[in-house]
């Protein structure tokens, strides 16, 4: 019911400098990927525990299809799936615990068609590539750039600009603060939303410790705009200078989407 929230988290997508990074690299087996892995994640949100065989259906057809998609989303998104279903299933009011074993299932579901249908007939590329990493893992490797794991470590910040832009990550955080403070309504998006964040967060770590990329920063931006729609929506209704300080880092964000914007054009410019 929060039309400021709606109509922000539209704009804040369209502002995240990941955006242009996509479109520059041409990655569309990827960006299809997370598009459709975004559309499952708010079909896990809006599941109820009314028991109901169509919503579980199409959250399985979905999860599938991005499974199918590209590997880094059948990571990504499986753990987001598996993490949101675990905390409703297990730590969740009993009135919702149904709701969370119906994920669990449809994310194993999803797994299973997509092991079946494309990933168990390269077993062993996969067992080559974990052995690779195993080998690799804390080191400074080619595949990581010669970069050390402190090194990746000390260049997250750098990244996360280069990828969301600061004004959008530090709305995203006042976001998540004010999202967790609303009353509990009965459904399962707040869990859902945490465990998409969490699991980028995961990754972003196996990132700095592996040579591993798994587009995590890819894979959050849906939900990182849906919470800096809600930060700009919180501190704009509390009026005064925190409305002033929405206003503010909602310029500084376009300011930034434009520089990344420049810098993508001049990329491709030298491609």
């Amino acid at each position: 019911d929060d039309e400021i929230a709606a109509v922000g988290a539209v704009a804040a997508y369209h502002l995240l400098p990941v955006g242009f990074l996509v479109v520059a690299t041409g990655n569309l087996t990827n960006a299809f990927a997370q598009a459709v892995a975004g559309f499952a994640l708010v079909a896990a949100a809006n599941l109820t525990s009314s028991r109901k065989r169509g919503p579980l259906v199409l959250l399985t057809g979905l999860a599938a299809a991005a499974f199918l998609s590209h590997t880094s989303t059948f990571a990504v998104l499986a753990v987001q799936l598996a993490a949101a279903g675990a905390w409703v299933a297990f730590t969740g009011p009993a009135s919702r615990r149904w709701t969370g074993r119906a994920l669990l299932f449809a994310t194993a579901a999803a797994v299973l068609i997509a092991v079946g249908v494309y990933y168990a007939y390269f077993s062993d590329l996969y067992r080559e590539a974990l052995a690779r990493v195993g080998a690799e893992t804390g080191r400074a490797t080619a595949a990581a750039g010669g970069r050390t794991p402190w090194t990746r470590l000390t260049d997250v910040p750098r990244l996360v600009g280069l990828s969301h832009g600061w004004p959008l990550v530090l709305l995203a955080g006042v976001g998540a603060i004010a999202a967790a403070r609303r009353a509990g309504a009965d459904t399962i998006a707040r869990p859902v939303v945490a465990a998409w964040i969490a699991g980028a967060l995961l990754f972003l770590g196996i990132g700095i410790m592996t040579p591993v990329d798994m587009r995590h920063m890819l894979a959050a931006q849906p939900a990182l705009a849906v919470l800096a729609a809600v930060g700009v929506s919180y501190l704009w209704h509390l009026g005064g200078w925190r409305a002033a300080v929405a206003a503010g880092l909602g310029s500084w964000a376009c300011w930034v989407a434009a520089a990344a914007w420049i810098r993508t054009i001049d990329r491709s410019a030298s491609w």
